[in-house]
C-alpha cells in the first residue's frame, strides 16, 4: 500500500464531506464524525476535516 497523497477527490466521499460540513453548525463534531463514518468517509479524512474544516480540499462548484 502506497503512503502517497491522492491528488484527485473520491468524488462520493468529497460529497459526503461537503455535505456534513454544511451541518457542522448545527450538530456536535460526534455527529459529524458518525455522519460521515456512516457515509464511508475514511477515518483519516474524518479527523482532517472534523480538526480543521477550513483546510479541507477545495472543490470546484457545479457549473450552471
Amino acid at each position: 500500500m502506497s503512503n502517497e497523497r491522492r491528488t484527485r477527490p473520491n468524488e462520493p466521499v468529497a460529497e459526503a464531506v461537503d455535505a456534513t460540513v454544511e451541518l457542522l453548525p448545527n450538530i456536535s463534531r460526534y455527529q459529524a464524525a458518525l455522519v460521515m463514518a456512516r457515509d464511508g468517509v475514511p477515518v483519516r479524512v474524518i479527523r482532517r476535516v472534523i480538526d480543521q474544516p477550513l483546510l479541507r480540499r477545495k472543490r470546484p462548484r457545479d457549473k450552471p
